[in-house]
């Protein structure tokens, strides 16, 4: 797990005191909107992973969608599944971004599919891979 994970874990997805960094470390991570134009998905990940300074990260995604929309699915726009996660309703445009020892770079996969994500305060703070 990354350094958000561990974070998250650390100090609870809804812990009693205010952590608003982890949200800005969660669209740091985790948001890219509108998406950074890129020749093709690998090039994306290996640019994005880089300027995001997360680069040795094994995965990560990112969502193109705005922030009010991805901050929704917290509230109205997700459901409340296990460990107190919640899944959107509808489906966001993704980039995963997977790290390849053996040749140093990352591939990257573009979808369109249901996030899972922890809230606190209603403000996204982790992004379930």
């Amino acid at each position: 797990p990354g350094l958000q994970h561990r974070l998250v874990t650390r100090v609870g997805i809804q812990g009693p005191c205010g952590k608003p960094w982890l949200n800005k470390i969660f669209n740091k991570h985790h948001v890219d909107y509108p998406r950074t134009t890129t020749p093709n998905p690998n090039a994306y990940c290996n640019m994005m992973m880089r300027a995001r300074g997360i680069y040795w990260t094994p995965v990560n995604t990112f969502i193109h969608s705005s922030i009010p929309s991805i901050n929704s699915v917290c509230f109205r726009g997700g459901i409340q599944i296990q460990g107190g996660l919640r899944r959107s309703i509808r489906s966001f445009s993704i980039t995963t971004c997977r790290y390849i020892g053996w040749i140093r770079s990352y591939i990257g996969t573009q979808r369109s599919q249901n996030i899972i994500i922890g809230c606190w305060n209603r403000l996204p703070v982790y992004y379930r891979e």
